[in-house]
């Protein structure tokens, strides 16, 4: 009876080193390791890609505070054809002016 007791305690002591030792801890820290390296991967592409998520939001509200409707450009440029027609008419009439 003695002897089956220390045998399975022998069994026990060699299953408990085979899977916390040997060979399956070999196994055990490449899976780890390959986990951390795909971790560390992703999480640098996941912070790059939200940097330029946030540099693209920072240009867009830029855009917006810079950005003229059509309308406002239209009125814009009848304004400026205005005051192009009134400084065509006074330069015509200073010159008519000194040729008469």
């Amino acid at each position: 009876m003695i002897e089956l007791i220390k045998h399975l305690e022998l069994y026990w002591i060699k299953q408990y080193n085979s899977f916390f030792g040997g060979e399956t801890m070999e196994l055990n820290l490449i899976i780890e390791f390959v986990l951390t390296a795909g971790l560390g991967v992703i999480s640098f592409f996941l912070k790059r890609t939200i940097d330029e998520l946030d540099t693209c939001k920072s240009d867009i509200s830029k855009i917006k505070e810079d950005y003229i409707t059509k309308e406002d450009f239209f009125r814009e440029q009848t304004e400026n054809r205005r005051k192009l027609d009134r400084i065509m008419d006074i330069l015509l009439e200073i010159k008519g002016e000194r040729n008469g």
